[in-house]
C-alpha cells in the first residue's frame, strides 16, 4: 500500500491534518468551558470511505480525524466529520481544473456550493450533544452510540447501465446504491420515457422532430436536476437557460451531458449565451453521429447547416493593403501542420530536435504583423504578473513541477521561426521542441523591495522565441525562503490570462502531489482546427453577423469614442496626433465587503451573470462621461462619425476563446476581443435606466457569444475601421473598432496556493507595480478579477497620452457611484 511512497510525501499530508487537528482538539478540549464551542467539524473526503489507490497517506490522515471525533465525543465535547465530494466550481477543483475532467467520472458524486453549504450545516447538528440534553449538561458517549457524527457524500447512484465504470459495484458495502439490472434496459410497448435512456430513444426516433423531443426531455431532466426544480413544476423549453438561473457551474455541467450522453460538443459559452433548451436540441441533433440516429440518417443530412462560403466574403471586401493582410485563405489545411527537422542555437538545445511544425493562430499572425510593425518599442508584447506568496515552499519541488507542466504543454516548449526550413513559404511558423530549452530560475534576495525591482527588469529582458524560450518563470524570495515573489512572464504569442490560471494551477497541483490527466489538448491543433473552420468558410455566418452590427452607422464607418470628461483629460479634441508609445496610467483598487455584497444581491435577484452586471455599469459610466463633453468638442467628435442619434459605444469584450470543456484546459494566446455595439442612450438622448442597460447588455452578450469564434484580426480586416489597416500602428491617433475595453476574469487566481504558501496582498493594494501586461492603444480598459474568496479586485487602465494619473482614481469613483445605484435600484 504504502509501496511507492516516500515519507515526505506522508509526511506532508500528516503534519497539516494529524498535527493540526490534534493542536486544534488539545485548544478546545475544556467540556467545562464558560463557551464551550457551538461545533468541531473536520473535513474527510468520500475516498476515505470508498478508497481510491493512491491516496493512502490521505486517507490515512482522514481516518484519525474520524477517532478524534470519537475521542472527544467520549469526552462530552462537540465533534463531527464530514466525508465530502467533488465539489464542483469553486475551491480545489476549480482552482485546477479537475472540475472539468470529472463530468466524465461516473463513480463520483458531484456537489454544488449550495450542496457543500448544506453539508457543512448538517454536520453542526450531527456534531452535538444527543438530542434531549440541556445545553452545558453534555453526556459521555460511548463509540457504538456514535453513527450520527459522519456525514458522507460523494457516492452517486450507481446505475446498471455504467457498472462497468464503478470501482464499487460489487463491494457489499455500497450495494444498497446500486438500481435494479433491467431498470434501463430495453424499449417496449407502453414503457414510459422517463424510464428509457436518451440513447435508446434516439436509436427508436422516426424523424427529426422525434430526435429533437427526446433531447429535450433528457435535457430537461438534467435542467431539474441542477436547478432543483420540483417534480410538480415544469422547466421552460423556451426561455433562456441562463435567465432560469443556470450560472458557470451549471452550464459545465450541461456541456458535459451533451458529452456524456450524446457524444455531442455543445460550448459552456454557447449555453451561457442565452440559449433555451430548444435550442440547444436543435444544435445537437445536427452534431449527431451519424450511428446515433439510424433510421432517419438521410432526413438529418438535409438538416446540416449549410455552407456561406462566397456568400459573406462578397459583401464584405477584405482590407486591400498587402503589407497588413492577415488572413488570406490561400493556405490549404492539409499544409498548415507538418514534420521538419530544425535545430536552434541555443545553449540548451544540443540535442532538442523538433517534433512538427506549423503555421501561426490567426490571433498569432496578427500579433507577429504588428511586432515588426512596432518594432521600436520591442517590449509592447511582454506580459509579466508577479504574486506574493507567504510561507515556505521547497523550490526543488517546485522546479520539478515546473519542468512538467512544460513537458504537458507543447506551446512552452515551442519556437517561433520565419523561415524554419528550405523551400518552403516564406512564413512563420512555429516549431514545437521535443525538449524544453528553459526550466525554473530562483534568486535569492536581500528584501522585498530587491524582488520588486528584480521583476521590472526582468520585464524588460527580451525573449529569445527563436530557442522555444517563450515563457518565464522566476521565484525571487527572502527570509530563508518563506517569503517569495513569484514572476510568471510571457510574450504574447505564447500564452494569454486564462494560461497563467492554469499554468499555477496545474503547478499547486503538481507540488502537492496530484496526478493531472495524462493528456491535455495542445494548442497547435486546435489553431489548426480555427484555420479550417476559417477557410472552408465555417465562420461566415459568424462574420456577417459583426458586419450587420455596424453597417448603420455614419458612412459605414465604425464610430470613435468620444474622449472621456475627465478632470485631467490633456486633449478632448484627440489634437496631440498619435501617442508615442501604448503606455497606460494603471491604477488597482479592492471593491468593499459592502458594495460586493450589494452586487452578489442584485445579480441574484435579476438572474443575470456578474459578468454582464459589471459590464452594464461600465457602459454607463462610459455613456456618463462622454456626455460631459462641450458642444465645440461634440461637434468635433461628430467629425470622427460619432453616432449621435441612438448614442451608442463600442466595447471591445475580451474572451477566453476557449469554446470547448476539453479547450478550457489549453495554454496557448487564445484570447480574443469582441466588438459589442451597445445602446446607451434612448433616441432623445436619455440614458438608459438600469434596469433597461441590463437588458441591453443581456441580449447583446446572448448574441456576441453565439458568433464568438471570429478572431479579432479578421473583424478588422473586415469592417470599414477608422484608422484604415493601411496605416502603420505608430501612426494610428485610436485604437481601430474600438477605444474601451472590458476584460472580466472569474476564477479562483488569488486563492491559489503552493504547499504551504498562499497569495498575499504586499503593500496594500500596489500590484500596479506586479502586474505588467502588454500595452494596447485603447482609450479605456477596465479590468474586474472575480475571484470567489475574496472580494473582486477592479483594475482601471487609461491611455497615459490622453489622461493624467490622477484621472484613474476619478474613474473608479465614477464606477463605484453607479455600481451602487444599480444594486439599490435593481434589488
Amino acid at each position: 500500500m504504502l509501496q511507492n511512497m516516500s515519507l515526505a510525501d506522508m509526511n506532508l499530508v500528516l503534519n497539516s491534518k494529524v498535527v493540526g487537528a490534534h493542536l486544534l482538539h488539545e485548544r478546545f478540549s475544556d467540556a467545562n468551558a464558560e463557551t464551550p464551542l457551538d461545533f468541531f467539524i473536520m473535513f474527510s473526503s468520500g475516498a476515505t470511505v470508498g478508497g481510491n489507490p493512491g491516496q493512502s497517506n490521505y486517507n490515512a490522515a482522514n481516518a484519525y480525524l474520524q477517532a478524534l471525533a470519537q475521542h472527544r465525543r467520549t469526552k462530552g465535547l462537540v465533534a463531527s466529520t464530514t466525508h465530502v465530494g467533488a465539489v464542483m466550481g469553486i475551491g480545489y477543483l476549480a482552482r485546477t481544473h479537475f472540475d472539468e475532467q470529472l463530468l466524465k467520472v461516473y463513480d463520483m458524486g458531484k456537489l454544488a456550493e449550495r450542496d457543500f453549504h448544506t453539508l457543512f450545516a448538517e454536520a453542526i447538528v450531527s456534531g452535538r450533544c444527543a438530542l434531549g440534553q440541556e445545553e452545558g449538561n453534555a453526556t459521555r458517549m460511548s463509540v457504538t452510540d456514535m453513527s450520527d457524527i459522519e456525514v458522507i457524500t460523494g457516492f452517486p447512484v450507481f446505475e446498471a447501465k455504467n457498472k462497468n465504470y464503478f470501482k464499487l459495484w460489487d463491494n457489499p458495502r455500497f450495494g444498497h446504491l446500486r438500481t435494479p439490472e433491467n431498470s434501463l434496459s430495453h424499449v417496449s410497448e407502453g414503457l414510459s420515457a422517463s424510464s428509457v435512456s436518451i440513447k435508446e430513444r434516439l436509436r427508436a426516433a422516426a424523424t427529426v422532430d422525434e430526435a429533437k423531443e427526446a433531447i429535450i426531455h433528457g435535457l430537461a431532466q438534467k435542467t431539474r436536476d441542477i436547478l432543483l426544480i420540483p417534480a410538480d413544476q415544469s422547466v421552460n423549453l423556451s426561455a433562456a437557460l441562463l435567465d432560469q438561473g443556470i450560472d458557470s457551474l451549471g452550464a459545465v455541467a450541461v456541456s458535459g451531458w451533451f458529452s456524456q450522453e450524446l457524444l455531442v460538443d455543445i460550448p459552456i459559452l454557447r449555453v451561457l449565451s442565452g440559449a433555451s433548451l430548444e435550442d440547444l436540441a436543435e444544435e445537437a441533433v445536427k452534431r449527431l453521429p451519424r450511428d446515433a440516429l439510424p433510421l432517419i440518417v438521410p432526413d438529418l443530412e438535409g438538416c446540416q447547416p449549410e455552407a456561406s462560403e462566397g456568400s459573406t466574403s462578397q459583401s464584405s471586401p477584405t482590407s486591400s493593403s498587402a503589407n497588413f493582410s492577415l488572413t488570406s485563405r490561400k493556405h490549404s489545411v492539409e499544409s498548415a501542420g507538418s514534420s521538419v527537422a530544425w535545430h536552434g542555437g541555443g545553449e540548451n538545445q544540443a540535442s532538442t530536435t523538433t517534433l512538427n511544425r506549423h503555421l501561426l493562430s490567426l490571433g498569432q499572425q496578427y500579433s507577429w504583423k504588428l511586432q515588426q510593425l512596432l518594432s521600436h518599442d520591442p517590449t509592447i508584447f511582454h506580459n509579466t504578473i508577479a504574486y506574493f506568496f507567504e510561507g515556505y515552499i521547497d523550490l526543488q519541488r517546485l522546479g520539478t513541477a515546473v519542468d512538467e507542466v512544460i513537458r504537458r504543454h507543447e506551446i512552452l516548449r515551442t519556437a517561433f521561426l520565419a523561415n524554419p526550413a528550405p523551400n518552403t513559404r516564406d512564413d512563420v511558423h512555429q516549431v514545437i521542441l521535443d525538449k524544453p530549452t528553459w526550466s525554473l530560475k530562483c534568486t535569492e534576495v536581500a528584501n522585498e523591495a530587491e524582488a520588486r525591482e528584480a521583476m521590472k527588469q526582468l520585464h524588460e529582458e527580451p525573449y529569445d522565441l527563436e530557442s522555444g524560450r517563450p515563457l518565464k518563470i522566476v521565484d525571487f524570495h527572502w527570509s530563508s525562503a518563506h517569503r517569495h515573489l513569484l514572476v510568471v512572464a510571457y510574450h504574447r504569442l505564447a500564452g494569454d490570462g486564462v494560461t497563467t490560471s492554469l499554468l499555477l494551477s496545474e503547478i499547486s497541483a503538481l507540488y502537492d502531489g496530484a496526478v493531472l490527466p495524462a493528456t491535455v489538448p495542445q494548442f497547435s491543433k486546435i489553431a489548426m482546427r480555427q484555420r479550417a473552420d476559417y477557410e472552408q468558410g465555417q465562420l461566415d455566418a459568424d462574420i456577417a453577423y459583426w458586419i450587420s452590427q455596424h453597417d448603420n452607422n455614419n458612412n459605414n464607418v465604425v464610430p470613435v469614442m468620444p474622449v472621456l470628461g475627465l478632470p485631467h483629460c490633456r486633449s478632448p479634441e484627440r489634437s496631440n496626433g498619435p501617442p508615442s508609445s501604448w503606455s497606460q496610467h494603471t491604477g488597482v483598487f479592492r471593491l468593499s465587503p459592502t458594495v460586493s455584497a450589494q452586487v452578489k444581491e442584485a445579480v441574484r435577484q435579476q438572474k443575470v451573470s456578474r459578468m454582464q452586471f459589471f459590464m452594464a455599469v461600465y457602459a454607463s459610466v462610459l455613456a456618463k462621461l462622454t456626455n460631459k463633453t462641450s458642444s465645440s468638442e461634440a461637434a468635433a467628435a461628430k467629425d470622427d462619425y460619432i453616432d449621435d442619434d441612438r448614442r451608442t459605444t463600442t466595447i471591445g469584450v475580451a474572451d477566453t476563446n476557449r469554446a470547448t470543456v476539453e479547450d478550457m484546459a489549453a495554454m496557448g494566446f487564445f484570447a480574443n476581443l469582441l466588438p459589442v455595439h451597445i445602446e446607451t442612450r434612448e433616441k432623445g438622448g436619455r440614458s438608459l435606466s438600469p434596469f433597461q442597460q441590463l437588458g441591453v447588455i443581456k441580449k447583446k452578450m446572448r448574441e456576441a457569444m453565439q458568433h464568438a469564434r471570429v478572431p479579432y484580426s479578421v473583424l478588422l480586416e473586415r469592417l470599414p475601421v477608422v484608422p484604415s489597416l493601411q496605416m502603420p500602428p505608430k501612426d494610428w491617433p485610436h485604437a481601430p473598432l474600438f477605444q474601451a475595453v472590458f476584460d472580466y476574469a472569474g476564477g479562483g487566481v488569488e486563492s491559489v496556493h503552493i504547499g504551504d504558501a498562499v497569495i498575499t496582498e504586499q503593500g496594500g493594494l500596489q500590484a500596479s507595480e506586479l502586474v505588467s501586461r502588454e500595452r494596447t492603444p485603447y482609450d479605456v480598459v477596465l479590468e474586474i478579477w472575480d475571484d470567489a474568496t475574496r472580494d473582486p479586485l477592479v483594475i482601471v487602465k487609461l491611455q497615459s497620452s490622453l489622461y493624467g494619473l490622477e484621472d484613474v482614481t476619478v474613474f473608479y469613483n465614477a464606477f463605484i457611484e453607479l455600481l451602487a445605484t444599480y444594486s439599490a435600484d435593481l434589488m
